[in-house]
């Protein structure tokens, strides 16, 4: 949660380490580098959005700005690369550049930590009404987060059928038309959905 802007998408220069890492596996080529680590206390940011006066407060901490254009150049990449590019993605794509803040290690691992959402539940028994299991603990990922995977793919091994190459596996994902999933979520709570997005390695556009 951000006090300027609602909410801000954070990460630190390890995890953009390493998905640079994780992309030069699968072929991707990101047109950026990793920036230096913010300083502690600090906080990088591309614009205005998320300014508090002159601060960035994110939850209850409180960062001071440094401008970098850099941060706008990997927002920009994420925003065309890794989030859907439907209509209904217009306002996310136009709003993680501007939203984007690069925290310091210490500073991101804290809100990895501490500031996701963990809800208790118990299941009841329908005809009784009372406790059938539980309580128990869920430990919430923040609605938007971005998420990736590489994705890779070894030759067919079934006997009797059309071998196909690594390459044609992935291939054929990517026709399955996949756009939404569930992932460690709950249906009946509605919590897990997730939109996807394939991108093919082997260029930086």
């Amino acid at each position: 949660r951000s006090l300027a802007g609602v909410f801000a998408w954070t990460t630190s220069t390890d995890v953009l380490a390493r998905f640079l890492r994780d992309a030069e596996i699968v072929g991707l080529k990101p047109n950026w580098n990793v920036p230096s680590d913010p300083a502690k206390g600090e906080a990088l940011i591309s614009g205005t959005e998320v300014l508090a006066g002159d601060k960035v407060v994110l939850e209850e901490f409180t960062f001071s700005p440094r401008q970098d254009n850099l941060v706008s150049t990997i927002g920009q990449w994420l925003a065309n690369h890794a989030l859907p590019q439907g209509e209904e993605y217009q306002y996310w794509r136009e709003a993680l550049p501007e939203r984007l803040v690069i925290l310091p290690r210490d500073g991101f691992r804290d809100f990895v930590m501490f500031s996701t959402e963990i809800a208790t539940r118990v299941q009841l028994d329908p005809s009784t009404k009372t406790v059938a299991e539980g309580p128990w603990s869920e430990e919430h990922l923040p609605v938007d987060t971005l998420l990736y995977a590489p994705l890779m793919a070894s030759p067919t091994r079934a006997k009797n059928s059309v071998r196909l190459s690594g390459a044609q596996v992935l291939e054929k994902v990517g026709k399955l038309g996949l756009t939404r999933t569930m992932l460690g979520g709950d249906e009946t709570v509605g919590r897990g959905i997730v939109s996807l997005r394939f991108v093919s390695g082997g260029g930086d556009s």
